[in-house]
């Protein structure tokens, strides 16, 4: 007699070779081999959710066979459509996992090695800042105005040498703002820091209009 060996792999793939756009159906297969010696039955594929990342949720998986002779192959299918939130996903992109498993005709389950899928989503750079202040309204010579500019880094990708600069010509202040201190200069995706300036009013001073960019 030959002992029984129960043994079962897949190969998961995608029709799509990057993430480029919401609305985008991602159609999954996953190419099912029993390379054990006896037949397998209850074919399932489970696609792993604790470790997809999209923002959505992948279709059922669908086999067209539930049983496998020895040597024999069937390929199972899903879909999935992008939402706007994987637009963001930094490297490797929107990325599952998938198994197989089958009963023997005696014995546990068997349980195939995993298989990963990564669809690149391509880098998309985007910053915000937001600039705010502790002063609504001007009131006295030597009165210090404390400005917050919160960066945000909307892309998908790491920012570096982050700078905010206050464009001088639209400043209607007779004096000069400090310089903007910033607590760091790299932004992970869709990581915020807050930088800070001041002002010190004037005599002359007219109402404070000041306007700022960030770069990096």
């Amino acid at each position: 007699p030959v002992p029984a060996q129960p043994a079962l792999t897949v190969v998961k793939s995608a029709d799509a070779t990057e993430i480029v756009t919401v609305g985008q159906v991602v159609n999954y297969s996953f190419l099912v081999t029993n390379t054990g010696n006896v037949a397998l039955t209850d074919l399932v594929v489970v696609d792993d959710v604790d470790e997809f990342n999209g923002a959505g949720s992948v279709s059922a998986v669908l086999c067209p066979v539930t049983e496998l002779a020895p040597g024999a192959t069937t390929t199972c299918t899903a879909t999935y459509t992008v939402q706007a939130a994987d637009l963001l996903l930094p490297a490797p992109g929107l990325s599952n996992t998938a198994t197989a498993t089958a009963d023997p005709p005696t014995g546990p389950p068997v349980v195939s090695p995993p298989s990963t899928v990564n669809i690149p989503v391509p880098a998309q750079p985007a910053l915000t800042v937001v600039k705010s202040a502790d002063a609504t309204e001007i009131v006295t010579v030597g009165q210090v105005v404390n400005y917050s500019f919160l960066v945000t880094n909307t892309g998908n990708v790491a920012l570096a040498n982050l700078q905010i600069v206050d464009d001088a010509d639209d400043f209607t202040g007779t004096g000069s703002l400090s310089a903007v201190l910033c607590p760091v200069t790299v932004l992970a995706a869709g990581a915020s820091t807050t930088c800070t300036a001041t002002y010190t009013v004037l005599a002359a001073d007219p109402p404070l209009i000041s306007t700022a960019r960030s770069n990096a």
